[in-house]
């Protein structure tokens, strides 16, 4: 979804959570995944991400509504026009 909806993004990974760089923001509450998974179950499981989360992110960076929509169909934003 970043790559299409925040071109020129920048994901730094920190200790338990992933800080998503743009446009000037920083948004820091992007969790890694669950904890105390062992090698064999990081490399076999699919990170869930809670869509409130996804839901914070696009509010605090700026990202368009309508294209992390795409990507997240069961995601509820309000549709405000951009001035």
């Amino acid at each position: 979804m970043l790559d299409e909806c925040a071109p020129g993004h920048e994901v730094v990974p920190k200790l338990h959570r992933y800080w998503v760089k743009y446009s000037g923001k920083i948004y820091r509450g992007m969790p890694k995944g669950p904890g105390q998974a062992t090698e064999y179950r990081a490399k076999r499981a699919r990170v869930q991400i809670q869509l409130s989360k996804v839901k914070a992110m696009v509010a605090h960076l700026d990202i368009s509504e309508e294209c992390a929509k795409k990507h997240f169909p069961d995601l509820k934003l309000p549709v405000v026009p951009r001035e």
